[in-house]
């Protein structure tokens, strides 16, 4: 028989937590994840709010602490885990949990490109894709192409790199005709190559490495390769601000003041380039964006993608954001544990780690070929 409904004055202390949680009071959010975490079907509601007081404040430490031990009450080892080693980052432990390979990682099922971006980014990327189908034809006329000629610059087939280059192909979800290109000499910023057919991605020989950090590195730069983004991270900096102001001239309101020549000229060659009937589209989504379509957000929203695909190649949440804290401004703390806490890429980065979607993608149940490390390589070169 199913259970007795729970006595009213319980139902009635329940709302009335619900209704102080609402309000922003934090003793009644914890009060009210308890009562709920201690019912095995409502376990999953205490894990919402576990998770919105950690977002709200990282220094929450309880809350993960309650979300690691409602996710090892249901029986979810890998998620357990993967938020384990995130606790073990932010409290400095040294022995942390290594995650599985990339190449152990299962197929992900399809919109991986959705949980990289969160919804009310998506915009930007569709923007991008629609442009780039429709005039990247021409832009392409555009791109630098210095690193193509550059000496010493050869194809990936027998380097070890190879295989997890292959993995993150597969967890992203990109064309797997995309092609791995290395260099030899001193570290470089990678490149995106768009002008070949397929897309290429330019690496140093110092940074294709099969380490966590490499394939954080991999994963990061493979995800710029991404058709959405291809108008901001294949195109020259300046073609690009450009392209993004001439698309607000082109399809958004009529700007008070008098526009750039050059923009005026990428104005009207967009609208001769992008068909008649993606016109619409493309003005639905720059009057979404509205004044957020700039080159600086276009860059961050790209930026943030990129940091999550590095860590769901990598799964190594340590090296993830060390790599990242490393290409920080300089007023960036080199702390951890205090750059979580005033840096929204970093912050960013730890809401995605603890996150549903990625521990679900990242750290399935099957951990027994897991091992522990007490030591790790040294931190990656600032890039």
């Amino acid at each position: 028989p199913p259970p007795p409904p729970p006595p009213a004055e319980v139902v009635e202390a329940v709302e009335v937590l619900h209704d102080r949680a609402a309000r922003g009071d934090d003793e009644a959010a914890v009060a009210l994840a308890r009562r709920l975490a201690a019912d095995p079907d409502r376990a999953h509601e205490a894990a919402v709010i576990q998770r919105a007081r950690f977002d709200a404040d990282p220094t929450r430490l309880d809350a993960l602490d309650a979300l690691i031990e409602i996710a090892r009450r249901g029986d979810l080892r890998g998620e357990a885990l993967g938020l384990s080693q995130v606790r073990a980052v932010l409290r400095g432990d040294a022995v942390e949990l290594h995650p599985l390979h990339p190449i152990e990682i299962e197929d992900p099922p399809d919109g991986v490109a959705r949980v990289l971006l969160p919804a009310r980014l998506g915009p930007f990327a569709e923007l991008g894709a629609l442009l780039w189908d429709s005039v990247g034809v021409t832009w392409r006329r555009e791109l630098q192409r210095s690193t193509a000629r550059d000496e010493g610059v050869r194809l990936a087939p027998g380097s070890a790199v190879m295989r997890p280059f292959q993995a993150a192909l597969r967890l992203l979800q990109m064309p797997r005709s995309t092609t791995l290109l290395l260099r030899d000499g001193p570290a470089a910023a990678p490149a995106i190559l768009a002008a070949t057919s397929p897309v290429s991605l330019v690496m140093s020989l110092e940074q294709a490495t099969d380490t966590p950090a490499g394939h954080f590195a991999l994963g990061h730069h493979l995800e710029g390769a991404r058709t959405g983004h291809l108008p901001m991270t294949a195109l020259s900096p300046e073609v690009a601000d450009r392209m993004v102001r001439a698309l607000t001239f082109a399809f958004g309101e009529a700007p008070a003041e008098r526009v750039e020549p050059a923009v005026a000229q990428a104005a009207a060659q967009l609208m001769d380039a992008t068909p008649t009937r993606l016109h619409r589209q493309v003005r639905a989504h720059v009057e979404e964006l509205g004044g957020s379509l700039t080159p600086a957000r276009w860059r961050a929203v790209i930026d943030q993608a990129r940091a999550r695909a590095g860590l769901l190649v990598s799964g190594d949440f340590f090296e993830s954001s060390r790599w990242l804290l490393a290409s920080a401004p300089a007023e960036v703390p080199r702390s951890l544990s205090w750059a979580f806490v005033e840096w929204e890429p970093l912050r960013d980065l730890l809401r995605f780690a603890v996150s549903e979607e990625y521990l679900m993608l990242r750290w399935p149940n099957s951990d027994g070929r897991r091992r522990r490390v007490s030591s790790r390589p040294s931190p990656p070169n600032p890039r």
